[in-house]
């Protein structure tokens, strides 16, 4: 929430050694003593406060059943919170000094930071919510340039829906094998790996093979968390995929950037 657009994001390279990153501080540090006097306001009217905190509370016992997922989602709900409790903070800081500045000053304030934030992202777009960039285009693209007679790409199901746009877009015409997703037709990893080796059909002819997945994302939108749970065991799903990968084939090349993974194997044997 702090870097995002109209955020608070205090600390940007781009303005590290101007006044503009004392005033994003202040303004900041401002803002942190308004929400108290929110806090400290609401407190004061309990049945607001039951009625305020209910929606959050609900969210972390439906995530802590597993049933709703939080990320980005806890601030569709702690977002409108903190807005009442900023604007309970302003109404008791006009009603209790008695200065007319401050009924101006007040906006002053609470925007200068946003705006110079949403400014200086959108201008140095490198630090524009990084954590939402994908870099897969860049990862196809250094695949590309490094692909040789003989090789053959595995999009690995996390990395297909991407894959598939990119292709439309920039025509890659290398040989790409697309995981159709064995996770639900498949009881364990013995099984599941048996389903690969499936899909990837006889490797006699194929000097080396490059993997492609998505680091972050392990599972599809809209599905149950953590299921099936025999994926989901002590280690993140994608390094058992390389670990089965390295039981046959030997990296040569591997490039993580953002969150996309990719590895370029050897092959050795037969999976």
């Amino acid at each position: 929430m702090l870097g995002y657009p109209m955020g608070l994001w205090w600390k940007l390279p781009s303005v590290e050694t101007t006044i503009f990153s004392t005033v994003l501080k202040l303004g900041a540090a401002f803002s942190f003593i308004i929400l108290l006097c929110g806090i400290f306001n609401v407190i004061r009217m309990k049945k607001h406060v039951l009625v305020l905190l209910s929606p959050f509370f609900f969210v972390l016992v439906a995530n802590s059943l597993r049933l709703y997922p939080l990320g980005d989602r806890f601030w569709v709900f702690l977002a409108p919170i903190i807005t009442i409790l900023m604007a309970r903070g302003v109404f008791l800081l006009c009603h209790n000094v008695k200065f007319k500045l401050v009924t101006y000053a007040l906006p002053v304030i609470l925007l200068m930071g946003p705006i110079i934030t949403s400014a200086q992202l959108f201008i140095d777009e490198k630090e524009f919510l990084p954590e939402k960039r994908s870099s897969q285009r860049q990862t196809l693209n250094y695949i590309q340039a490094n692909f040789k007679p003989g090789d053959v790409l595995y999009v690995y199901y996390t990395a297909k829906p991407g894959y598939i746009l990119y292709k439309t877009f920039y025509h890659y015409n290398f040989p790409v094998i697309l995981d159709p997703d064995h996770r639900l037709e498949t009881n364990n990893y013995k099984e599941y790996f048996s389903k690969i080796k499936q899909d990837l059909g006889d490797l006699h002819s194929v000097k080396r093979i490059w993997l492609l997945f998505n680091y972050d994302f392990q599972t599809d939108i809209g599905e149950a968390i953590d299921t099936p749970e025999w994926y989901f065991n002590k280690t993140k799903p994608t390094d058992n995929v390389v670990v089965w990968f390295k039981s046959f084939a030997t990296p040569v090349l591997e490039k993580k950037d953002s969150d996309t993974h990719t590895y370029c194997f050897q092959i050795n044997k037969s999976p």
